[in-house]
């Protein structure tokens, strides 16, 4: 289906849960991320209506289903979940984004299960900074379940990277430098302007194009699709990729083919959009006729750059959700 903008939207981005055994600083923002907290809408969204929601979606025209959490890996049924999306018919590709501390032991399940891809979060390669930033000293169970993924066959493995001004920028050249070691993609995320956010500081919010200042050996190889928001680079004779994603200083909303559901029951047209339209107690076809007036309201655009300019991160609107209730 075409949103208002003629941009076909076929892509799902599926908050399982909002638990995470991490609280990364720019996820956890607010003293609503507390877990004691339960959304009422969560308890009535249970595991039938989430896959309930997916089948809507295909009906529309999702292709593509990435699981995201908090961490998915917490949610207890995350394979059956797995398994029951690729049997929908119409989605071709079903994807994980992880924290990679749990991969470890699931890895190999993940695999038998269909996953086609899996995403690990990794924002530095320095075991006292991984835990100033996530509350705990975990980097290695992270990067052991880098390695199991690797072991366990899956080719399509790419670390997401949130570029910090004076946190991670002096890694850029060594998170590169695994491409040439491993068979990964690394990709550069600009910190976005969310709520919450502005504790790091006007200057953490750094273009994409300083990867290409520190590395200036990247070559330019294009988009893995047309839709795809990564600028692909490479070393010469490297086994990975490197990815600049730039929601902020060079805006990708013209290609934007996303659609996110959060945990508790919400479609939301925009990650960035206060909008949100509920399908908590609907049956299959309500839910279908909800998600089509979720796509019919996608904006334009989103306006984070004029977010870092004027107000800092905390001046962005994201419904009140940070991005640990909304999924990453």
């Amino acid at each position: 289906m075409r949103d208002s903008y003629s941009r076909q939207i076929s892509y799902l981005r599926f908050s399982l849960t909002d638990k995470c055994n991490l609280k990364c600083g720019y996820c956890w923002t607010s003293a609503s991320d507390d877990e004691s907290i339960v959304r009422t809408s969560a308890v009535r969204f249970g595991y039938d209506e989430r896959l309930m929601s997916v089948r809507a979606a295909s009906r529309v025209g999702i292709t593509k289903v990435r699981i995201t959490g908090g961490e998915p890996l917490c949610y207890p049924r995350l394979m059956d979940f797995i398994r029951g999306v690729k049997g929908i018919s119409g989605i071709d590709g079903v994807y994980l984004t992880t924290n990679g501390t749990m991969l470890d032991g699931a890895a190999g399940e993940l695999a038998k299960v269909g996953l086609d891809g899996i995403n690990i979060s990794l924002d530095t390669l320095k075991r006292d900074k991984y835990e100033k930033l996530t509350g705990y000293d975990m980097f290695d169970r992270a990067m052991g379940g880098l390695h199991a993924a690797l072991s366990s066959g899956f080719r399509r493995i790419k670390l997401n990277v949130v570029l910090i001004g004076g946190f991670n920028d002096d890694e850029i050249p060594g998170f590169v430098a695994l491409t040439k070691e491993m068979p990964v993609d690394v990709r550069f995320i600009e910190l976005m302007p969310m709520s919450g956010n502005g504790m790091f500081g006007k200057n953490a919010f750094l273009s994409g194009k300083k990867v290409l200042k520190e590395c200036p050996d990247l070559k330019f190889i294009g988009r893995e699709n047309p839709s795809s928001v990564a600028c692909l680079y490479a070393l010469d004779g490297a086994k990975g990729k490197v990815g600049l994603i730039e929601p902020v200083f060079s805006s990708f909303c013209d290609k934007c083919n996303r659609l996110r559901i959060t945990y508790d029951g919400f479609v939301k047209p925009c990650l960035h959009s206060a909008e949100e339209f509920s399908l908590v107690g609907q049956n299959e076809t309500e839910m279908e006729a909800t998600i089509r007036r979720a796509i019919e309201s996608k904006p334009r655009e989103h306006d984070d750059l004029r977010c870092v300019d004027s107000a800092g991160a905390d001046g962005a609107t994201t419904g009140g959700r940070s991005m640990k209730r909304i999924g990453g």
